[in-house]
């Protein structure tokens, strides 16, 4: 059975195991420093949470409320754990916790293969591309922006939705209100 479990502590073995997840899953432009993570998810700003096959953490995966959307900011899971249907129950859970849609970004099918199966799969599960003229600001300075397509489980207002998601998630640091 999956399950999500909040994880709050930045100090404690599930963090540890997020964090060398985190750092192998995703590129330097792709992510914020791990520092920074810890203060959004201290604050509140960002959920982080582990995702649980049979008590074993096996991935996680980091949401942001912005208001109209819940934003899906990294969603990982250990190399063992993928293709095994753990990834779409993740998401079905986190659907029926939330009323909201779900928004994520995605790297374009001319990319690579890795890229049009992780669309495959996202429309799969669900989402539909909403936005392919789409720029993820640099997480921080020596980063890039990279240009991405925006995929979401349901309607929103797709210009609104790209201006919360830019101030609050990549142009603020800290724990800014």
């Amino acid at each position: 059975m999956i399950e999500l479990k909040r994880i709050k502590d930045t100090e404690s073995s599930e963090f540890e195991a997020v964090e060398r997840l985190y750092i192998e899953a995703f590129p330097p432009d792709e992510r914020r420093e791990t520092e920074i993570m810890k203060e959004k998810i201290m604050c509140g700003e960002m959920a982080l949470d582990g995702i649980i096959l049979d008590e074993t953490q096996v991935g996680f995966i980091t949401t942001w409320d912005l208001g109209e959307v819940i934003y899906v900011e990294h969603f990982a899971m250990e190399p063992w754990a993928r293709g095994r249907g753990i990834g779409a129950n993740t998401l079905e859970i986190l659907k029926k916790r939330n009323e909201k849609p779900l928004l994520l970004e995605v790297e374009p099918p001319e990319t690579g293969e890795v890229a049009v199966r992780r669309i495959g799969f996202y429309n799969r599960c669900g989402f539909d591309t909403i936005c392919t003229e789409y720029v993820q600001p640099p997480y921080g300075p020596g980063k890039n922006a990279l240009p991405l397509h925006l995929m979401a489980t349901g309607n929103a207002d797709v210009d609104a939705v790209i201006q919360n998601l830019h101030y609050r998630v990549y142009k603020k640091s800290g724990c800014e209100g």
